[in-house]
């Protein structure tokens, strides 16, 4: 017996990628159904499109917008349904150069308590891991004054910079930006976590900058 938490598959589930650039995307269902794509609450002029895959083994093909002046970034949601099933995945374009750096600080190891189970003694506690991970933003290699963290995409909560993730949450990432002001303009940055964090250690390492011995 196969259990599946959605029939329908989207990949990639995030993208980064340049004004003007294409991701290519596949999309696959254990139906027959016809799948149907579409952008979700797209942005006039500034959203990409999407179209047919022109590629012999393609699919469906993002084409990210040309550059919007003044932008640094754009996110679009990318909406596959068949049946009554339906599945998301997110292309980020970068319409001018980040200012902002986003590195791992460290990671903070949490337990929550999901369940307490009184049936006769002991008492049996199911507790799941629900590891933070704290976030700093550079630019120029100093941290600005008065930084506000916000979730892009995915699921968790973020305050000082601190994520903490939703332990109910099958979400495979999180999204999420930086922003400050500077005394010349207003610079953006973001970072990319693969979840569950705990699930990840090498990768967060090497998202602090550290090098990583090989296994």
């Amino acid at each position: 017996v196969t259990i599946v938490t959605n029939p329908i598959t989207l990949n990639p589930l995030i993208q980064v990628c340049d004004a003007g650039q294409i991701v290519e995307l596949e999309a696959g269902s254990l139906g027959t159904e016809e799948m149907h794509w579409s952008l979700k609450d797209p942005v006039p002029g500034e959203s990409g499109v999407l179209e047919p895959s022109p590629l012999a083994d393609g699919d469906h093909r993002y084409v990210a917008a040309q550059q919007v002046s003044g932008k640094t970034y754009l996110l679009d949601q990318i909406v596959v349904t068949s049946g009554q099933a339906s599945v998301s995945s997110w292309v980020l374009v970068k319409h001018q150069t980040p200012l902002l750096t986003v590195k791992v600080v460290r990671t903070v190891e949490v337990s929550e308590v999901l369940e307490v189970a009184k049936v006769g003694k002991p008492v049996d506690v199911v507790t799941i891991r629900a590891d933070q991970v704290q976030l700093q933003a550079f630019t120029d290699g100093v941290t600005p004054v008065c930084v506000e963290w916000r979730i892009g995409a995915g699921s968790g909560s973020i305050s000082d910079g601190l994520y903490t993730p939703d332990i109910s949450s099958t979400d495979r990432f999180v999204l999420i930006f930086a922003e400050a002001d500077h005394p010349l303009f207003f610079v953006e940055g973001h970072i990319i976590l693969p979840l569950p964090v705990d699930g990840f250690a090498t990768e967060l390492e090497l998202m602090k900058g550290k090098e990583v011995p090989a296994s």
